[in-house]
């Protein structure tokens, strides 16, 4: 299915440290709140890299030159800075010309190729002064351990009310290795992939190829299965940097036990922080996990996920507690996908999918041949699992044997209010 064997790790959202990656975040000034606003990464040798980007037309300068330098340089990146509070997005030919500065700075200030993302409100240039100083003044400051990365993802935030952190420890062959990142996101989430920077570095040896694939599918089956608001974002990427510390053996196919063990535990730490990025959704109260079964192929259980997760008024029956089952299967309907109504079921359960083998959960079926299940007491006892926190949604479709899941989150009334008056 969609998330495969990577269920088998469990990643962390405690914070971590990685063998010959340092980093910080600072306050540059680029936000008027003047909170935090800049990170830097940096690994101690030359790190292999891959990326995943957004499929926005109106791409941001950052994404259309990392894109360029990645083709040429996807060997040996050492470098990587964000900033927050500017997106150089839909900012024309003198957008593009700051991003090159940018990069530039950092390589006048510090040895090696560099990549740099943006975020923040579209159509500002880069306050390129601010943006220089800061690149200055976070080289100094870079820290190798836990505490780098909680300043970073802290540095990287916009809507966000919480920095996001995940690793796993495992092993590649016999060598102990880590996987471990940060992303940030609240609103503008939506496939491909949603409002998200994302950075996960690992001292994994690995070529270049074997990582890109592997960020590829990992990206498939997280970051692009998460939604919050239906908006998808002309800044969103995420990069992926492995500098080999760790002394495997370099994983060079993709067939290979070594390569398909790092591609599932990638993928851990990417499903970890997605639905960090949901829970911490614009207004959000609750995360909920839409899983669709029985589906003929993969997409079309996809799909029809997808289409349950976009619906404002399943998304404000959560909000509001109300089992709304109708609202669930008419969004079933208009998913695009050929199903048969009198095969579908439908179950309320709490828990996400961690949950979904256990047999102790609350779960309660409320639709059974594409009709809603009598009796008196079946309203109230789904009414209480939309009490919860954590909340599934189980579709099965009765036509074979395909699942997926999505995640998403309910619609407050202060996504409304933190959206109506943005940029002023």
């Amino acid at each position: 299915v969609r998330f495969n064997s990577s269920l088998r790790y469990q990643a962390s959202p405690e914070s971590f440290s990685i063998k010959g990656f340092k980093c910080a975040g600072i306050t540059a000034g680029l936000k008027p709140s003047g909170k935090p606003d800049m990170a830097m990464w940096k690994s101690e040798k030359p790190a292999v890299a891959a990326g995943c980007f957004t499929k926005n037309a109106f791409a941001a300068a950052p994404v259309i030159l990392d894109k360029e330098i990645l083709k040429q340089h996807a060997k040996n990146i050492s470098t990587l800075v964000i900033n927050a509070g500017q997106a150089n997005a839909c900012t024309g030919e003198e957008g593009l010309k700051n991003a090159r500065l940018m990069v530039d700075h950092i390589k006048n200030n510090t040895p090696g190729e560099a990549l740099i993302m943006s975020t923040g409100v579209i159509g500002r240039q880069l306050d390129l002064p601010k943006i220089q100083k800061g690149i200055e003044s976070l080289i100094p400051k870079l820290d190798e351990t836990n505490e780098g990365w909680k300043s970073a993802s802290r540095a990287i935030m916009t809507t966000d009310t919480v920095p996001k952190l995940s690793h796993i420890s495992t092993k590649i062959g016999s060598k102990d290795v880590i996987i471990g990142g940060t992303s940030k996101g609240a609103g503008m989430i939506h496939p491909n992939m949603a409002t998200m920077l994302g950075v996960i570095c690992t001292d994994v040896s690995i070529s270049p190829e074997c990582l890109q694939e592997a960020l590829s599918y990992t990206v498939k089956r997280t970051y692009n299965c998460i939604d919050v608001d239906g908006d998808t974002s002309t800044n969103d990427t995420v990069v992926a940097l492995a500098n080999g510390y760790a002394g495997n053996e370099t994983i060079t196919s993709t067939s290979s036990q070594d390569y398909i063990d790092f591609r599932d535990a990638l993928t851990s730490v990417a499903r970890c922080l997605s639905k960090q990025l949901v829970r911490d959704g614009e207004g959000a109260t609750k995360l909920v996990t839409i899983r669709v079964s029985g589906a003929n192929k993969e997409d079309d259980a996809f799909k029809v996920a997808q289409s349950i997760a976009q619906s404002s008024l399943v998304k404000c029956a959560m909000f509001g507690k109300d089992p709304n089952w109708g609202r669930i299967v008419c969004a079933v309907g208009y998913s695009g996908v050929s199903i048969k109504p009198e095969r579908v079921s439908l179950h309320f359960s709490n828990g996400d999918e961690t949950n979904l083998s256990d047999s102790n959960r609350q779960k309660v079926q409320i639709v059974k041949g594409g009709q809603p299940i009598s009796g008196a007491n079946i309203l109230k006892e789904c009414s209480k699992i939309l009490l919860e926190k954590d909340i599934i949604v189980e579709v099965d479709l009765g036509l074979g044997n395909e699942e997926s899941i999505v995640w998403t989150c309910d619609l407050s009334k202060d996504y409304v209010a933190i959206n109506a008056d943005y940029t002023t």
